[in-house]
């Protein structure tokens, strides 16, 4: 979180504070953030900060000076971002690929002569192995795909956070509260 707080009154070097910034201080301190710029923004005041709830998430900040007018200085800092997700490794059938005619003529055989003299698990296996053996022939596989999103969004989620992005765009050219009706 990075911003203009001002709460000129905190000393950010020994965590102290007057009475305006006393409570912004406990709730950084309670929140276990971590202030990360430590040089003064405006004049002789600390009033632009970047928190973290990690202090190994930011890296590198420094004063960048002013900027036209501006009478805070430029903050640059680090940010260090780590993706959580990786590569999956699990494979599933790629049906867009099957070879479906061969599929097909393997799997035309004479059920009654090849399995009625078999007792049902007998069966049941030479029948799973001739579907197994089909499947690995003439579909192939590829990487499954890995989304990228929380297990709560479903489609209909998506379905809806869609239809409000549309009905706001038209809002916002229309400026018509009958267009935002969701």
């Amino acid at each position: 979180m990075f911003g203009d707080f001002h709460f000129p009154d905190i000393d950010w070097h020994s965590c102290t504070s007057g009475s305006h910034g006393r409570d912004f201080l406990e709730a950084v301190s309670d929140g276990f953030f971590t202030q990360h710029v430590l040089f003064p923004t405006r004049e002789d005041n600390c009033l632009d900060l970047v928190l973290s709830t990690d202090e190994n998430l930011v890296r590198n900040v420094a004063s960048g000076g002013k900027i036209g007018s501006i009478d805070h200085d430029l903050i640059s800092f680090e940010l260090l971002c780590f993706s959580k997700l990786q590569g999956s490794d699990k494979t599933v059938l790629d049906f867009s690929k099957a070879n479906f005619t061969h599929a097909k003529e393997l799997l035309t055989i004479d059920c009654v002569a090849r399995l009625s003299h078999l007792g049902p698990a007998e069966a049941w296996s030479v029948f799973h192995n001739i579907v197994t053996d089909t499947t690995k022939l003439c579909i192939l596989l590829k990487k499954a795909v890995v989304k990228n999103r929380p297990i709560w969004i479903s489609r209909e989620v998506l379905g809806a956070a869609r239809k409000k992005r549309k009905s706001w765009r038209r809002y916002r050219v229309s400026k018509n509260s009958d267009d935002f009706a969701v």
